[in-house]
């Protein structure tokens, strides 16, 4: 009999990351400096397998990172970072190097990401390397499984 008909419909998910950064205009060296990520997902569909990646310039000596609570501990050049104890739902992560490493990449990996806003902070000392006048660059990409 003829009396039951079936169909196929694949399910995708997309999602829309758009990465943000902030820092001050100017600033001394040998001083502090706090940079400000703000990764957005736009959906409409949870991000999964988030990777960000910060890319610190040779002369600039990560201090630490705060990253909202959920996500990964933070690695520069894959070695964890130490993490603190979590405080009005951030955790903040600081550099397990008795000695400073001179630039490097500080990756974050969020497993699922849903849709919403979310800051990160990175403190970093900028050393005595750079001439009056000279540019900081840093770059800053974020990478989902599932982004279009």
């Amino acid at each position: 009999s003829n009396n039951i008909s079936f169909t196929t419909t694949t399910v995708n998910s997309v999602s829309d990351i758009s990465v943000e950064k902030t820092a001050p205009a100017t600033v001394l060296a040998e001083t502090e400096l706090e940079y400000t990520i703000t990764v957005r997902n736009n959906g409409p569909s949870d991000a999964y397998f988030v990777t960000l990646n910060d890319l610190l310039p040779a002369g600039v000596n990560l201090l630490s990172v705060t990253t909202p609570e959920g996500w990964n501990t933070p690695q520069i050049n894959g070695t964890p970072l130490l993490s603190g104890i979590p405080s009005g739902g951030l955790v903040t992560s600081t550099s397990p190097f008795p000695v400073p490493i001179d630039g490097g990449n500080v990756s974050i990996d969020f497993f699922t990401l849903p849709v919403g806003t979310y800051t990160i902070t990175l403190s970093v000392y900028v050393t005595g390397s750079f001439s009056d006048g000279q540019i900081i660059t840093n770059e800053c990409p974020a990478e989902a499984d599932n982004s279009d």
